[in-house]
């Protein structure tokens, strides 16, 4: 559900007249596909004649309850996209996303380097389920609860991860969640796995 709620977060941003930049590279079709699965309710506004309407109370109540909640999603996201394509542009051939959730990162990401998403099983069934057959070769999907899951074990009980590779992480929005010897772990198993590697973690 939260990674439902972040990724929203995202469409009501499409429009907004400063804002709309930082979410036009994503796959915004995609998201609003895996959103209405996990919340029903969002697409059947996302349907309704005032969509604009409740698009704008919603930003605005959000600005009222946690103001900047919304601006501080997009900037981040945009941020680790770009750390990301810094890293593809300097030979790194394998990006390996730990809890992407429905962002669709994945998908936004440049077809020469090999994408893994480590996520939690259920959520990833999710985004399995709406992911455009032109994204279904340049993604693999590896299912681990990583409150629980060691990410070594994980990687290496994947086929398609190559160890020797030029390989960059991200986990963004997800360690928080985690028990600090997780955390702990994750960082370890991410350095161990992977000799070339590069890290672009946001919190």
């Amino acid at each position: 559900m939260t990674a439902a709620v972040v990724a929203a977060s995202l469409l009501l941003l499409e429009e907004h007249e400063t804002l709309g930049v930082l979410v036009r590279d994503l796959p915004l079709e995609d998201i609003d596909r895996a959103i209405r699965i996990a919340i029903p309710t969002f697409g059947w506004l996302r349907d309704t004649p005032p969509w604009r309407l409740v698009r704008r109370l919603a930003w605005s109540t959000g600005q009222v309850i946690s103001p900047g909640f919304g601006a501080h999603y997009a900037l981040r996201k945009y941020e680790v996209r770009q750390q990301l394509l810094r890293s593809i542009e300097m030979g790194f051939r394998q990006v390996v996303l730990i809890g992407p959730g429905f962002d669709m990162l994945g998908s936004s990401l440049p077809a020469s380097a090999r994408i893994i998403e480590v996520d939690h099983p259920a959520t990833q069934r999710m985004r399995r389920s709406v992911l455009r057959a032109a994204h279904q070769e340049k993604i693999v999907f590896v299912a681990a609860d990583l409150a629980t899951d060691g990410l070594r074990e994980a990687l290496d009980a994947c086929d398609r991860f190559d160890a020797s590779a030029k390989t960059a992480y991200a986990a963004e929005g997800v360690l928080m969640y985690l028990a600090a010897d997780r955390v702990h772990s994750i960082l370890a198993d991410s350095h161990v796995t992977t000799p070339g590697r590069d890290w672009c973690a946001r919190c």
